[in-house]
């Protein structure tokens, strides 16, 4: 899973906000929580199970669909196909990528990564998380995904609350995006606009400006844990206990709900999931701020 990855700063830069943010598609949450793993099981699953759920949402009309796992391992019976199959119909299915440890099962070449990574010019932030190796799903599920994203976040050592939520990470002469800076910019039709990073503090796209600090995070509006985003089980959206027209048009971001990996903010301990959903309602905010 996404949620392991924490690293310590100096400094909080991530606050809650009163301004304004500009109309967006509605966010919904899809958690495997514990009535889920109750009615389906404890993880890991066989992946055509989440590519039921693909299959659902799309079918539904969702505008784009985050897997917030990793999908490391593969072998016999895991699903890898059907959910590859079920991400290639949708085409608007996003994964999660991270920091590794080390080599994972394959290594992603020049010439994937130009496919995933932003197309950026100019100073990196100067203390932006850099990746030696990437952790990416298994390749044919990983070839499947519209996008990747980076689902790192940093937190303030003394008040243990979290500090910034990076829009890029480094990996070699690549920046990968966060996730939700990811679908953003896909949803706005800037998947390959160029990107201008200013001194490393500021990002320009599309004549637009986003003032970044040196982790390469922006100012975010934290919103209340649990409130600002209709959410459901897992197990509920497969059984058909929601109805799926209730995700039409909607951002539906999919993850794990773990109470060990909720994370201090100025609102409350909020999940990951949460959070990629409020730094995409920021960004949307972002767009009424012209380049100086």
């Amino acid at each position: 899973m996404q949620f392991k990855r924490i690293l310590a700063v100096a400094a909080a830069t991530l606050t809650l906000s009163a301004t304004s943010v500009a109309d967006h598609p509605p966010i919904h949450i899809i958690l495997i929580d514990k009535a889920t793993t109750e009615a389906l099981g404890p993880l890991p699953w066989p992946r055509d199970r989440h590519a039921k759920l693909v299959n659902i949402l799309c079918g539904a009309g969702a505008k784009a669909v985050a897997l917030c796992f990793y999908y490391r391992d593969s072998g016999p019976g895991r699903g890898d196909k059907a959910l590859a199959s079920a991400m290639t119909k949708c085409g608007k299915v996003y994964i999660s990528t991270g920091v590794a440890d080390g080599p994972q099962s394959w290594e992603a070449d020049d010439t994937w990564l130009a496919g995933k990574a932003l197309n950026a010019e100019g100073k990196h932030p100067d203390k932006l998380i850099t990746a030696e190796y990437l952790q990416l799903p298994v390749k044919v599920i990983a070839d499947a995904a519209a996008g990747i994203g980076a689902t790192e976040r940093l937190v303030d050592n003394d008040k243990k609350r979290l500090a910034s939520l990076p829009l890029m990470i480094a990996s070699g002469n690549w920046l990968i995006p966060s996730m939700g800076f990811r679908i953003f910019l896909d949803l706005q039709g800037l998947k390959n606009e160029p990107l201008v990073l200013k001194k490393g503090k500021q990002i320009i796209v599309n004549h637009r400006k986003i003032n970044i600090d040196r982790y390469g995070g922006a100012l975010v509006n934290i919103t209340s844990p649990g409130s600002a985003y209709p959410t459901h089980s897992f197990a509920s959206v497969l059984k058909g206990k929601v109805a799926p027209a209730v995700f039409k048009d909607a951002i539906v971001i999919v993850g794990l709900s773990d109470l060990k990996t909720d994370i201090s903010t100025a609102t409350g301990p909020k999940n990951s999931l949460e959070l990629i959903a409020d730094q995409i309602t920021t960004l949307y905010g972002f767009m009424t701020d012209k380049e100086e």
